[in-house]
């Protein structure tokens, strides 16, 4: 059976980037991001930023080379800057100034 690739028009989940039926088989580090963006205690994202990025960074090296996916890259991306959002104002790390602006 061949492989569906992901289509722009279809509907994201919250992180971006990953079409809704995705979710069926989501790799590891979406379902430890998502356990991290719900925590709302300093303590619990602490405990949890760790594992979140690491999955990640494995996640990244995974794909480094592979054309086809854009749409992880993408939500990945996302995922870091929310991380990193949370990470300023909820564990009081200092900012990081954006490069790309």
């Amino acid at each position: 059976m061949a492989r569906k690739k992901f289509q722009v028009e279809r509907p994201f989940l919250e992180i971006g980037g990953l079409p809704r039926d995705y979710c069926q088989r989501q790799p590891y580090w979406v379902f430890l991001y998502n356990d991290f963006v719900l925590q709302t205690e300093a303590g619990s994202l602490q405990a949890r930023l760790g594992p979140v990025e690491e999955a990640i960074l494995e996640r990244l090296d995974e794909l480094a080379g592979n054309m086809d996916s854009h749409a992880e890259k993408t939500a990945l991306g996302e995922a870091c800057r929310k991380i990193l959002q949370l990470k300023n104002e909820k564990l009081g790390f200092p900012p990081v100034k954006d490069k790309r602006a």
